[in-house]
């Protein structure tokens, strides 16, 4: 699945479950690769951060939840 057309990249809200905690430390890594390449997929990013679900990955990108 690819994260397609992001026209602004944002951090997760505060009253998320992640936004209370601040970034988590792959965050500037997965951003950088988004915009260096916008047709990198949620789960190539998430593969080379090392995040084992690439939901996450796209929920930080978009700030928006996934069902």
């Amino acid at each position: 699945m690819k994260i397609r057309e992001v026209t602004e990249i944002q951090e997760a809200p505060l009253g998320s479950k992640y936004g209370l905690k601040g970034k988590p430390e792959w965050y500037d890594r997965a951003v950088k690769m988004k915009l260096d390449n916008p047709s990198i997929s949620a789960i190539e990013i998430a593969r080379q951060v090392g995040v084992s679900n690439h939901n996450v990955i796209q929920y930080w990108l978009t700030g928006k939840e996934l069902p």
